[in-house]
Parts: structure tokens; C-alpha cells; sequence
């Protein structure tokens, strides 16, 4: 299967200089783990986790009050915890080719991109549902109390 049949196109972005504070109110709006950063021209430049957002604002910070952290979070931008240059792949590829870099590079999303432009994400769910394991066609496993 292909990458373009089953990539999500709608792809919720943020831009570099934005707050880390905005970036992580998108990802609780749009309930998503992966946010591709864009630059002012709309060229992926990185990608941002949770797990990004929460090293980019732990440290220091700690013994701040909530309206000082408030206040920090708004001044430190997505350029400054991003992870740059992301692995991505193309829309003709297959949905064996991404699983094989996912593991490869062990990454949970790959932006999909056709001429420099990002035209859609695939995350490691959208792999396990390809290969029928969810949405409707769902396996069980059993699991082993030790």
C-alpha cells in the first residue's frame, strides 16, 4: 500500500518561532502527538513531541511560581526544542518503507513531503492499522500475568 493512500493530509502545523506554550495548546486541541514545524516560507524545518515540550520546559523553571512559568513558556519558541531535519518520506513510497525507517531510525511519525512541500503525516498507529491491527479488523493479544 502506498503512502498517499492512507497519509493524513489535514496536517496541523506550527511555525518555528511560535511558543512552545502554542505548540503544546495545538497538540491538546487537535489531540496529536506529532507537530510538524514549519518556517514563514511553510518548508518543514522539524517536528515537535511531547516529549520535546516537556525537556523544553523543565530545568530552571521548577522552582518558578505558575504565573512566572506561564510567563517563561510564552518566551522560549519551537526553533529552540525542535527535532530539525526530520526523517520523511514520499507519497509514492510504501507503507512497508515507512515502517522499515520508523524502526530503522526509531521514530513515531514521518512527515510525508513531494517537492519540498509537506503534503501529509504518517504516525506508527497509521502503520499498525495498515497492517490490520485496528479500526474494525482489531486481534487480540493475550497477555500473561506473571
Amino acid at each position: 500500500m502506498k503512502i498517499q493512500e492512507f497519509m493524513h493530509t489535514e496536517v496541523v502545523t506550527v511555525n518555528r518561532k511560535e511558543s512552545i506554550a502554542a505548540a503544546n495548546n495545538k497538540m491538546m486541541e487537535k489531540s496529536i502527538k506529532h507537530l510538524p514545524v514549519v518556517d514563514d516560507k511553510g518548508r518543514l524545518v522539524g517536528v515537535v513531541t511531547p516529549r520535546d515540550l516537556r525537556r523544553g520546559s523543565i530545568g530552571e523553571m521548577t522552582s518558578m511560581d505558575v504565573p512566572e512559568l506561564l510567563w517563561a513558556l510564552s518566551r522560549i519558541n519551537v526553533a529552540q526544542i525542535m527535532f530539525a531535519n526530520p526523517v520523511t518520506i514520499a507519497p509514492h513510497q510504501s507503507a512497508q518503507d515507512a515502517a522499515a525507517l520508523m524502526v530503522d531510525k526509531k521514530i513515531a511519525c514521518l512527515p510525508v513531503v513531494e517537492d519540498g512541500k509537506l503534503v501529509g503525516i504518517v504516525t506508527e498507529r497509521d502503520i499498525l492499522i495498515v497492517y490490520g491491527y485496528g479500526h474494525g479488523d482489531r486481534r487480540t493479544a493475550r497477555v500473561t500475568r506473571l
